[in-house]
């Protein structure tokens, strides 16, 4: 499903935008909704029967499940998620998950958060350098 995006190509860098699309398949694993795995572990965990869990090479069964979903890289997932929930405004947030967790129209998210169409872009773009920037701080802050 390609769903039509007002001219987010053109004002969100592709990098960027690559991790928090990421973060929005992350939070749309089913695990991620059910109240009885809250654990982190419990999204990235291998999905291998205790047949060949501590074998090198899984079953064939378990070759099936691995390859139907891909992993994504975990530390930027983590981070994004950790800035989304502690650092992000409201408003920015609510933005943010609408556009890249449930992925909504422009029209209906703008709608249900009260600001103008007009506006969508120009809070989305603020959202997303929010963001990056502090995503680029903890970046820099594992690396020194």
């Amino acid at each position: 499903m390609i769903r039509e995006q007002f001219m987010v190509k053109d004002i969100i860098p592709a990098e960027i935008n690559e991790k928090l699309e990421a973060w929005g398949r992350w939070n749309r694993q089913p695990s991620s909704r059910s109240r009885g795995n809250v654990s982190v572990e419990s999204r990235f965990r291998d999905n291998r029967c205790p047949l060949c869990y501590e074998k090198p090479d899984p079953c064939d069964a378990c070759k099936r499940v691995i390859s139907m979903g891909e992993q994504p890289a975990t530390t930027d997932v983590l981070s994004i998620e950790r800035i989304v929930s502690r650092h992000v405004p409201r408003l920015s947030r609510d933005q943010l998950i609408a556009h890249y967790v449930y992925r909504c129209r422009p029209e209906a998210t703008s709608r249900k958060l009260g600001i103008r169409k007009t506006d969508y872009d120009m809070l989305l773009r603020r959202s997303v350098t929010m963001v990056a920037n502090n995503l680029q701080k903890i970046t820099q802050a594992h690396c020194a």
